[in-house]
């Protein structure tokens, strides 16, 4: 088979096919698709570290050279639209890796073939809390150390690794089920497996994540999970530092990104068990069904929560801001919420 595209303007863009892929012959920036997301990925991260080289997976002991101003490139793999993956996939954002997955519409990660009472737009088996035979839980992990210090003890550098998961028909809110069709499916979970060190704190990375998706945690408790394990002699070792952005998400079980997790925002967010994050920014226009577990605001501004439905406990620590506009108030309080911890403060109070 040809290549659909030509070479020029798909340089750091791997294609993604599931029905006319070739991973044999794919290759990035070709125009070739490849017929495996993981294939791509790998790609990716191999043409990645051939501009970046590969650094340790811990600390080094001694200064390494600055890499090279192209190491700063991304990569992205474009998805046919409405094309399905039944496999499990893994990113390593060793070295600040830098990834987005996209596509023109939407895409599913595992089998979708959910029947009566749960329909097709559930993955098969839903909804189970563990895998096994008949369950599709498909899911992506996330792992390696994306440290941005290549000096030891400064942080002379500031790339940070990044995941994207997107797509660029700019789907509506997950209102319904047809139209959540429009963006990217995971059946399964999303799984951070990092290392955080004890000291110093820039060593356990910063991952930047984007999520504009639909996670149903099927075959898990959980749509969003932070694996306990020891890295570098400290244990519990995971807790990764992740900033994320959250937009157009739905989470059809609890989201636990984990207290070193720094939310930026969430727009047009479905929530239908607890949210678990660090601390908090701008969140807009969502729906909380199972509550909000953070340590206190953010400075990422505006902080607080404006125009979303507010159920289920919300707890924080004791004296932080619960920001609440008028219309975010009023849900908490008519769907007679628990507040632990948190000052709640009223928008529409201009009083200092």
């Amino acid at each position: 088979m040809g290549r659909i595209y030509d070479d020029i303007g798909f340089s750091n863009i791997a294609l993604l096919d599931a029905v006319i892929g070739q991973d044999a012959v794919a290759k990035v920036g070709n125009g070739i698709p490849f017929k495996t997301m993981q294939a791509a990925i790998n790609a990716c991260k191999a043409a990645h570290d051939a501009l970046y080289g590969t650094l340790p997976s811990e600390p080094p002991a001694v200064a390494l050279p600055p890499p090279p101003m192209n190491a700063r490139q991304g990569f992205v793999i474009d998805v046919a639209p409405y094309t399905s993956y039944d496999e499990d996939v893994t990113i390593n954002v060793s070295g600040a890796f830098h990834l987005m997955i996209t596509s023109e519409a939407g895409w599913d990660l595992g089998v979708f073939d959910g029947v009566f009472p749960q329909t097709n737009w559930n993955p098969k088996g839903a909804p189970a809390v563990a895998p096994g035979p008949g369950v599709s839980s498909r899911s992506i992990t996330i792992t390696g150390n994306p440290y941005n210090n290549v000096q030891p003890g400064t942080d002379n550098q500031d790339i940070r690794g990044s995941v994207v998961i997107t797509s660029k028909a700019r789907a509506p809110w997950h209102g319904t089920n047809h139209l959540a069709w429009w963006g990217p499916r995971i059946a399964g979970r999303i799984l951070f497996d990092q290392p955080q060190h004890a000291a110093p704190a820039a060593y356990g990375g910063n991952l930047e994540v984007v999520l504009d998706c639909e996670i149903f945690g099927n075959g898990f408790t959980e749509s969003v999970s932070c694996l306990n394990t020891t890295y570098a002699g400290v244990s519990p070792g995971n807790n990764p530092l992740l900033t994320i952005e959250l937009n157009r998400c739905r989470f059809r079980k609890a989201a636990n990104f984990g207290s070193n997790c720094t939310l930026g925002q969430a727009i047009g967010s479905r929530f239908d068990q607890l949210l678990t994050v660090g601390t908090y920014g701008t969140i807009n226009l969502c729906r909380f069904s199972g509550g909000l577990t953070a340590t206190t605001a953010s400075g990422f501004a505006p902080v607080g929560v404006f125009s979303s439905f507010m159920a289920g406990p919300f707890t924080g620590n004791v004296g932080a801001k619960l920001r609440l506009d008028l219309a975010s108030n009023t849900s908490l309080v008519e769907n007679g919420n628990t507040v632990v911890g948190w000052t709640k403060t009223l928008l529409n109070d201009a009083t200092p």
